[in-house]
């Protein structure tokens, strides 16, 4: 069976104000793309309140790194009292759009994805040993390297938003 190991717990990134989601969801969707992630939308939905609307996206973002290993990122958003609205841009009327926006990011290493190590009890153990032994230098890399995409696609939301990024 694939073995999941958390690397990150949630990590969150919370914005109150004036944006514009089409830029901003099409920010995050080329920022995973360019990573080598494939974007798998779990959830899209949108329930209207009035004059505003609340929404719930989730998203499962995969990057086969090798024939053992997939990098796994969940990134589950959450936007309330969005609503549109019209700013004044350097002197000209424009749409954008108002709510709060709460995204959580997790990521994790999947190995064994294939299973290919479960289907006889000796190739079971020769997984331990692999794992333990041989495959624990990989692993420390792939953690890190995870641990770097995640928060570069962290960052450069933050930027998006004008907050202050860990660097």
């Amino acid at each position: 069976m694939a073995e999941e190991t958390p690397i990150t717990g949630p990590s969150r990134i919370k914005f109150k104000g004036i944006f514009s989601l089409e830029r901003w969801y099409r920010l995050m969707y080329d920022l995973f793309v360019t990573l080598g992630y494939e974007i798998n939308e779990k959830k899209h939905k949108e329930k209207h309140k009035g004059p505003t609307s609340e929404m719930e996206i989730i998203w499962d973002c995969e990057k086969k790194v090798d024939d053992y290993t997939v990098f796994y990122i969940k990134v589950e958003i959450l936007i309330q009292g969005h609503k549109r609205v019209k700013v004044q841009k350097e002197g000209v009327d424009i749409e954008a759009n108002s709510g709060e926006i709460d995204a959580v990011f997790r990521c994790s290493l999947v190995t064994d994805y294939e299973n290919r190590w479960e289907t006889h009890p000796i190739l079971k153990f020769l997984k331990g040993v692999y794992d333990k032994y041989l495959y624990r230098a990989t692993f420390e890399f792939y953690r890190d390297k995870i641990y770097e995409e995640m928060y570069t696609v962290q960052n450069e939301v933050k930027a998006f938003f004008n907050l202050s990024r860990f660097m």
